[in-house]
Order: structure tokens, then sequence, then C-alpha cells
């Protein structure tokens, strides 16, 4: 216990030369107490979900069961908050200390313009009022969350005398965005099958032995289905075929693409010519 203080000394430098400092100071004051702080409970520390499903879930704060006495506030923020198509909630949507224990639910309709190769974080913060009626101990919990592509539904082939026709389902559930943020699929090729699971933390390909037949995204579209004629093929091999649907941001020119993810994989469909 005591008092303390600190000095923080900030340069600020232009072109590599020091042009000017300043001096901050905090003052720290510890004090004796028998508080502990509460207890956030949610159901894991990170998650990944299918953008255009609903991620829900409760949050639980509480005191310690020797002062159950004590008032409770629950807060969160984090980026499923910020996005701007969807926000999530955090429901009841208070901000008071209530009795203990609190009880809230994070609700988040996901959508298509929240696919991201990052994880999104949301921070719960958890205060008591051990100190009156404004202030306490706190305790933060942090999720992660990673929103991932739906994969391409309904992959069919149609082997030919030289080329095979693959084709999938149209529309995809996820090909109406906002700036053009879906681009297009890529069709990725193996021979002869392979025992390939399909991770919903892992989108794409890489690394399972696939290659991709081509960089730009396609949208070919024939009798209601996305379509790719593949005629890089020769008679008596066996070709598996998995789609992948891409999304880019887009500088404001529209001229360039970054920021590239790809979706989970489609199945698999393999033809013998």
């Amino acid at each position: 216990a005591g008092e303390y203080n600190i000095a923080i000394l900030i340069r600020e430098y232009r072109n590599g030369q020091q042009i000017g400092s300043i001096v901050r100071d905090m003052q720290i004051l510890v004090e004796e107490c028998e508080n502990l702080p509460p207890v956030v409970e949610v159901p894991f520390d990170e998650v990944c979900v299918i953008a255009g499903n609903v991620l829900e879930f409760d949050v639980r704060a509480t005191a310690p069961l020797s002062e159950d006495e004590q008032l409770v506030r629950l807060t969160a923020l984090g980026g499923p908050f910020e996005v701007t198509y969807g926000p999530a909630t955090f429901t009841p949507n208070t901000e008071t200390f209530e009795e203990d224990p609190v009880v809230k639910t994070f609700r988040w309709d996901v959508p298509c313009e929240a696919i991201s190769a990052q994880f999104y974080q949301v921070v719960f913060k958890a205060t008591d009022n051990g100190f009156g009626d404004t202030t306490g101990l706190a305790t933060l919990k942090t999720v992660r969350i990673k929103v991932v592509g739906p994969p391409p539904e309904d992959v069919q082939a149609e082997p030919q005398s030289n080329e095979v026709n693959v084709s999938w389902q149209m529309p995809y559930a996820c090909e109406d965005t906002e700036n053009n943020y879906f681009r297009g699929f890529t069709v990725w090729r193996r021979e002869g099958s392979a025992n390939f699971v399909r991770d919903t933390c892992t989108p794409g390909l890489d690394g399972s032995g696939y290659t991709k037949l081509f960089n730009v995204p396609i949208m070919d579209t024939e009798d209601g289905r996305y379509i790719y004629t593949d005629t890089d093929v020769e008679r008596g091999r066996t070709y598996c075929y998995r789609i992948l649907a891409e999304f880019a941001l887009t500088t404001p020119t529209g001229s360039t693409t970054y920021n590239p993810v790809e979706s989970l994989a489609s199945d698999s469909i393999c033809v013998q010519l």
C-alpha cells in the first residue's frame, strides 16, 4: 500500500531529428482491501462461424461468493460491434451496476461483409462496486471470433471427350455483398481422391494437395449454374475438383483489390475420363 508517482518522457521526432519533448506524470494510489475481482464466464475463448449464421451465447458475471451482496456491471466492446453491416448486440443494453449475478446475451447475425482472415476480438468487462457506486475491481475476458465464407454447394462434374465441365449451385450464399466484396470463384484440382477434412477455422485449400487452375476469379454461368470447363485433361486419369469463393477489399478507384480471403472449400467431386 502507498502512494506512487511515475514520470513519462515523450519525445517527438521528424526525419530522424528530435524536435520536442514533454513529460507527463501519473499518480498511483495503492490501498489495502479485502475485495476480490468479479468472475466472467463465457462458453469458449475462441470460435469460428460461417457467414450467414447467427452466433449467440450468454455471458455471466458474478462477484466471489463471499461478496455476494456486491453489485456488478457487465459491458462489452470490440470489432463485431463496430462493423458497418450487421453489427452485433449485447443485451440487455445497460451499463449500470446490477444485482449479482448479471447475465447478458451476445448475438451476431454474421454478415458476409464480415468475412476476414483475421480474428475479431470481443472484450467483456465486469466491474464491481467495491469502492463505491462508480468504481471497483474489474475483470476482462476476451473471446476471439473468426468469420469464414460458406463453401460453394452442389458441385458436379461431367466428363466429355477432351474436357470436364464443372458446375456448382447458383446463387452462392454470399454472392450479394456491399462494395463488390465477393469477387468470384476459383477451381482447384488434383489427380486422385484425398482424405481432406474440412476445418471451419481453416478456409482455403493450401497444403491440401489441390492445385489452383487459374488466379483470376470467375463467375461464368450456364443454365442457372456457375460453370468452368477444364480442357487441360488427359484420358485415363481421375480428376477431383473443389471450388472456393474469393473475397477481397477494393481500392476507392476500383482498380486494385487487397486483403484477399478464401472461403471454406466445397465438397469434392471426382470423374474419370
